[in-house]
């Protein structure tokens, strides 16, 4: 089973909904977020970027200009960074973002993974 968080905003990029990491980094750069919530915010984004690889594909083509619609999910069994993940979803919703889970038995065609996530073209049916 896999995981994503995502809001109502679409990523222009793949025509997905955007996820949460996305509209954290957004929080963090909003003058209207209050300070105790973006150094939360930002904390917690230093936790990921600190224990959490960045996949080094988002596409299945290796040609230049390709464009890259892959898709982030984590892993179920990630306990550690599902915690995180979840108090990220808890700060977002802090500030008025509203955030849905979705889950997955099939995220789409592998690009990336680890032992924490997958980065997945989606298939037709593969929940956005």
């Amino acid at each position: 089973m896999f995981i994503r968080f995502v809001t109502d905003q679409l990523d222009e990029d793949n025509v997905s909904s955007s996820g949460v990491f996305s509209a954290a980094y957004r929080l963090v750069d909003d003058d209207a977020t209050p300070d105790y919530l973006r150094r939360e915010i930002r904390s917690t984004l230093n936790w990921f970027s600190k224990n959490l690889p960045i996949p080094d594909r988002f596409c299945s083509s290796r040609k230049p200009h390709r464009e890259d619609n892959g898709i982030c999910w984590f892993k179920t069994d990630a306990t550690e960074c599902m915690t995180h993940v979840r108090y990220l979803v808890h700060l977002a919703s802090e500030c008025d973002v509203m955030v849905r889970e979705l889950t997955t038995d099939k995220p789409g065609y592998t690009i990336y993974e680890d032992g924490s996530q997958v980065v997945a073209q989606p298939f037709a049916s593969t929940p956005r």
